[in-house]
């Protein structure tokens, strides 16, 4: 990256968390959370008091988050402390969090750009990160360091650098799950670059999970380190997820009674299911990987119960590594504005319950659908055990 271009990013940076945090620090007396969201941050500030009261997480202090975010909830008290500050509020520790996870969106642009750089593309197409909801997530959330964790995995996989690239996923499925979803995908990548399986991945992505949660094992064992998994595998269908809309506003109302159980366990194998049959694709160069990892993410956001609109985080820096067209930049680009419409001004303005809550969200279903079967198009699937192939085996057999 020229150093003209890092000073400009790190300039929008500091000017966006300055307007963001001083100017609309209270979203200028309204309702609705148009810059600031205190409520997830808040709920961060909580979960970090193992560390200012010098507790243990998940025994003493509770934590729905897996380990990585769960110890990254305390940087922002670290670096308070560093500084000195003799006493850290909720609305300082806020601020400081949203500075941190800017930084991380920072660096996401850079690792975007030579992303794009590899793949002979515009990489100024990263700053497309700055777009309404990626820039609101980032500055309110965390799923913008999985993002980057991502990122950072593939670009250590199309560099051959394998074991890194699984170590990173491995951090990344300790952060948020779904960078889990990818291995599969990078071992296939794999397989068909050197001909045979790369046990060597499995094994670093097994033990880097292993030793992040030895920590929770050792101070409070199985049951404290299943306390996030039982977390959100009760959670249901939430708000306007895709199910939990089709049972709310299609079923319930033609008086189909169809048990919610069955259908989360419907939608949870339709979540896994891409990742799951990869090892049937025959994938062999970078867009392939791409677009299949987008496929693999984008189908397990779609069919998710849980509403995470923060969740496009995932998908932005594939949609903009696979975008060929000016219409899929449109795409993108409406989508983003889309779901920071959904979130937090219809949300908040009309209510989560509200018909219009569920006709944008269903609007960005459909967004995503498009993106995702454009990405298949491009992909132009190749089965392993497709017709040709079984042919030609039985021809030289012959």
């Amino acid at each position: 990256m020229k150093r003209k271009t890092f000073f400009i990013l790190v300039f929008i940076i500091i000017v966006v968390w300055v307007i963001a945090s001083v100017v609309f620090a209270d979203n200028l007396g309204q309702e609705i959370r148009f810059v600031n969201d205190y409520y997830d941050r808040f709920i961060y500030a909580e979960r970090a008091m193992w560390f200012t009261e010098g507790k243990i997480p998940y025994v003493d202090v509770f934590s729905e988050y897996p380990q990585v975010p769960t110890y990254l909830f305390a940087l922002p008290y670290l670096v308070l402390n560093l500084l000195q500050y003799p006493v850290v509020s909720d609305i300082l520790y806020s601020a400081t969090f949203s500075l941190l996870m800017l930084i991380f969106l920072g660096w996401t642009i850079i690792l975007l750009k030579k992303l794009l750089l590899q793949l002979k593309k515009n990489s100024n197409l990263a700053f497309l990160l700055f777009l309404p909801a990626p820039l609101y997530f980032s500055f309110n959330r965390f799923d913008i360091l999985p993002a980057l964790i991502v990122l950072g995995s593939v670009l250590f996989f199309f560099k051959e650098k394998r074991v890194l690239s699984a170590v990173l996923l491995a951090v990344g499925a300790m952060t948020k799950w779904y960078p889990a979803l990818l291995l599969p995908v990078f071992l296939v990548g794999t397989y068909y670059k050197t001909k045979r399986i790369n046990w060597a991945m499995l094994l670093a992505f097994g033990m880097t999970c292993i030793l992040i949660i030895l920590p929770t094992y050792f101070s409070g064992g199985w049951s404290a380190v299943l306390i996030p998994y039982r977390s959100h595998l009760g959670r249901g269908l939430e708000f306007v997820s895709l199910p939990a809309l089709l049972q709310n506003r299609f079923f319930l109302p033609l008086g189909i009674h169809i048990e919610s159980r069955l259908i989360e366990s419907i939608f949870l194998i339709l979540q896994f299911f891409p990742a799951l049959i990869s090892p049937m694709i025959q994938l062999k160069r970078k867009d392939e990987i791409l677009n299949w990892s987008l496929i693999v993410i984008g189908l397990f956001v779609f069919f998710s119960e849980i509403y995470s609109p923060q969740w496009i985080l995932w998908l932005l820096p594939f949609l903009i590594s696979v975008a060929k067209t000016k219409k899929d930049i449109w795409l993108l680009s409406i989508f983003s504005a889309s779901v920071y419409v959904a979130f937090p001004i219809i949300f908040d303005g009309m209510g989560r319950d509200s018909t219009w809550m569920a006709v944008i969200s269903l609007f960005n279903f459909a967004l995503l659908f498009s993106m995702l079967i454009s990405s298949a198009k491009r992909l132009k699937v190749r089965w392993v055990f497709n017709t040709e192939t079984l042919a030609n085996k039985s021809m030289r057999r012959r």
